[in-house]
C-alpha cells in the first residue's frame, strides 16, 4: 500500500479506527476490546473557547482547520473529551494504547506536532501493510467489483484476481486463498471477537479445530480448507457478518473482489 492510498483510506471513520487499532497491536501489552474504544481528535475539529485561546497563544489558530483531521491528531480512547491539551495528557498517560500514551510526552500541541506525528504513524502503517510488488495492483474499472452480497452461484467455474480488505488490495489467484486471507485479517484485528464469530450457529462446528490442518491460524487454532467456490464465499460472508455483529463493526462493506474474465 502506498502512502497516497493510505491517506485516501483514512478519510473513512471506520477505517481510521481499524488502522489505529492495528498499529497498536504491535505493542506488548493487552489491549482493550476493539468494540470498547473510539477515535478522538486530540485537537477537536470544532474548537471551544479554551482551545481557541490555547492555539491563539501559540500563533497557530489559523492552522487548526487544516490539521485537525490529520492522522497525527488522532488517538484511541475509551471515551471522548473536549478538554484542553494539558488536561487530555492526564488521560493519555494512563492509556493502554502506546501511541495514545506517547502523546502525553509532548509539551504542547499545535499543527507542528500533528504534522510530525502524522509522518511517524504513516511510516509505521505502511511498514505493516506493505506487500511484495507482485501483489500490488490498481483497479481501473470499478464496475467489475463484487462484494459479499453477490450471487455466489454465478462465480462457479471462475477464478478471483484481486481481493481488497479495508483499502489493501492484493492479487488472489484462488478462492481458498481469498477465504484464508479474510480469516487472517479478521483474526489479526481482534482474535477474541473472531473466535466468538466462529462459534455462532451459522458456522459448521467442524470448520475450526485445535487439531492441525494445512491452514494454521494460531498455535491452537486451525481451519479446514479445500472448499468449492460457492462455499468459500458463503463461509467468508458468514464469518465477516458474525464478526461485525459481535464487534459492532462494518467490515463487510470494506471487502470486495474481482474475477478473471
Amino acid at each position: 500500500m502506498t502512502s497516497n492510498k493510505l491517506n485516501e483510506s483514512l478519510k473513512d471513520t471506520a477505517l481510521l479506527k481499524y488502522f489505529l487499532y492495528t498499529l497498536e497491536k504491535n505493542s506488548p501489552q493487552k489491549l482493550p476490546d476493539y468494540s470498547d474504544v473510539v477515535v478522538e481528535c486530540v485537537m477537536p475539529t470544532k474548537l471551544n473557547n479554551a482551545w481557541k485561546k490555547y492555539l491563539t497563544e501559540r500563533n497557530d489558530l489559523n492552522n487548526a482547520e487544516q490539521w485537525s483531521a490529520a492522522l497525527g491528531n488522532l488517538v484511541l480512547v475509551d471515551k471522548k473529551g473536549t478538554e484542553t491539551f494539558d488536561k487530555k495528557k492526564l488521560r493519555y498517560v494512563k492509556s493502554d494504547f502506546s501511541y495514545t500514551q506517547s502523546v502525553s510526552g509532548y509539551s504542547y500541541w499545535t499543527s507542528n506536532q500533528i504534522q510530525a506525528r502524522t509522518k511517524k504513524l504513516s511510516t509505521a502503517a505502511i511498514k505493516i501493510w506493505i506487500l511484495p510488488e507482485e501483489f500490488n495492483i490498481t483497479i481501473q474499472n470499478t464496475s467489475n467489483l463484487y462484494y459479499l452480497d453477490s450471487d455466489f452461484k454465478a462465480f462457479k467455474g471462475t477464478e478471483p484476481t484481486t481481493l481488497s480488505i479495508a483499502g489493501m488490495e492484493m492479487k488472489m489467484p484462488y478462492w481458498n486463498h481469498l477465504l484464508r486471507e479474510i480469516v487472517r485479517q479478521l483474526y489479526a484485528l481482534d482474535a477474541d471477537t473472531f473466535r466468538k464469530a466462529t462459534k455462532m450457529e451459522n458456522i459448521r462446528k467442524s470448520l475450526f479445530t485445535a487439531e492441525p490442518t494445512d491452514f494454521k491460524i494460531d498455535d491452537d487454532f486451525f481451519m479446514q480448507t479445500g472448499f468449492d467456490t460457492e462455499n468459500c464465499l458463503k463461509i467468508a460472508k458468514a464469518l465477516v457478518e458474525n464478526f461485525d455483529r459481535i464487534g459492532e463493526t462494518n467490515f463487510k462493506e470494506d471487502i470486495w473482489f474481482t474475477i478473471k474474465h
